[in-house]
């Protein structure tokens, strides 16, 4: 009994860790009415940082943007991030990924939030998210400064199925 509860355990984490994208809804903590939606799916690597393990998260959720024409025009849309369980960086940094067999991008831009957070989109990646969404895989390569050069590879299954659950509008 026990080996089979053991090997029912391990095939559901091992499903769980190739799942894919996943819907999930978060409420803010002082608000509870206020809710948001998002679908995220972890890096199948992690990485070492000073000693310590480093988890990422490939996320796309709706965010306000503005519109490239010199306008203040805001409008909504879906946007991707990657978001890592510790600070990884400070200032600008140069992240190259490529989804599936489309080419391979790379931008330098800053890292927000303390250092855990890289805005994939932006002017000249739009097509990031239309990508991931029929897409099997995204590979990520970081230098980042106190992990050294890390590789990331990301399950993007079931994303236009996640995706279309994010009320963006």
């Amino acid at each position: 009994m026990r080996i089979i509860s053991a090997v029912v355990t391990i095939f559901t984490l091992i499903n769980q860790a190739l799942a894919g994208f996943e819907y999930k809804v978060s409420e803010d903590a002082l608000d509870p009415k206020k809710k948001f939606s998002y679908a995220i799916t972890p890096s199948n690597e992690q990485f070492q940082q000073s000693g310590q393990p480093v988890q990422a998260w490939l996320v796309v959720m709706c965010s306000d943007t503005y519109a490239g024409d010199g306008s203040a025009r805001k409008f909504k849309q879906l946007g991707a991030h990657l978001q890592f369980s510790e600070r990884v960086a400070i200032a600008d940094r140069m992240i190259r990924w490529r989804i599936d067999e489309n080419k391979v991008v790379q931008k330098k831009e800053r890292f927000w939030n303390d250092g855990k957070t890289f805005y994939l989109m932006g002017p000249g990646t739009s097509e990031v998210v239309p990508q991931l969404r029929k897409a099997k895989a995204m590979k990520v390569e970081a230098d980042l400064p106190w992990a050294g050069k890390v590789i990331l590879t990301f399950d993007a299954t079931g994303a236009s199925e996640a995706f279309a659950k994010i009320p963006c509008r």
